[in-house]
């Protein structure tokens, strides 16, 4: 997914080129077509093969296929990516207030979507496949949209309680632990799994400790690499943007006047 994120870094400035240049309907046209052909492929390449429509989860089809063809190719992955700029475009504009009832109403659509989102995957056995079809096209995308309506919500002061939360001073201290909490957690959840000796028998319980345990020991983990790599590249990188600035300003500063005898 990090291989993705930073192909959809580099195409994004090419994709603001018009808004740039004031061509906003152009801009979301542009953005609205591509979302477009990333749910249109998906739906292709899920209808074509047999139990993709399951997921991961599927036990009946081989998950390492739709892992390979679905799970982390960039033109079914960068829905929620385009969906993220539309809302950042959005914010951007926004410069009235909403009524009481519209924001009721998106927060309604937007949990709605969040729940469809989490649980479908539990009941999937009793629709058909063409809701597991639209389910891996749009489930994505549809997560995108709620919490892109939570971002929205809370940047134009339409949050509420919801906003004085998420501004509590102790997930600045989790958000720079983030990253590499993202990129230790795998580890630390197979050197879990791998060193049962017993079998697994899935329990609520079991599952609940598991996740405490885990959570814990990853930011704690985590502390360690921002200290010993994030903290340091960062201060590195500080230190050439200053020289580079001083070097620049160098030429101004450096100007000799005559003087007074």
């Amino acid at each position: 997914y990090i291989a993705n994120d930073f192909q959809f870094h580099l195409l994004a400035p090419i994709l603001l080129i018009p808004f740039i240049l004031n061509r906003r309907r152009l801009t979301y046209a542009l953005l609205l077509i591509i979302l477009l052909i990333n749910i249109i492929t998906t739906i292709c390449i899920i209808s074509k093969n047999p139990h993709f429509e399951g997921g991961l989860i599927d036990f009946d089809s081989p998950s390492l296929d739709f892992f390979e063809k679905v799970y982390i190719t960039p033109w079914c992955r960068i829905g929620p990516f385009i969906i993220g700029m539309i809302t950042r475009l959005i914010i951007e504009q926004y410069h009235s207030t909403l009524s009481k009832i519209k924001i009721i109403f998106y927060t309604i659509i937007s949990i709605i979507l969040a729940m469809i989102c989490i649980y479908f995957p539990f009941y999937s056995n009793y629709f058909p496949k063409f809701f597991g079809i639209i389910y891996q096209s749009l489930s994505r995308q549809c997560w995108a949209i709620a919490v892109g309506w939570l971002i929205f919500a809370c940047s134009t002061n339409h949050g509420g309680l919801i906003n004085k939360i998420l501004s509590w001073p102790l997930w600045t201290i989790i958000a720079r632990l983030s990253y590499s909490a993202y990129l230790i957690h795998p580890i630390i959840i197979l050197t879990q799994v791998y060193n049962h000796l017993t079998t697994i028998h899935y329990q609520t319980s079991i599952v609940l400790n598991n996740f405490i345990s885990q959570i814990i020991l990853t930011l704690f983990t985590s502390i360690f690499v921002v200290i010993l790599v994030e903290m340091p590249c960062s201060l590195f990188e500080k230190q050439i943007r200053k020289h580079y600035n001083d070097k620049k300003q160098m030429p101004i500063n450096q100007q000799t006047y005559g003087t007074i005898s």
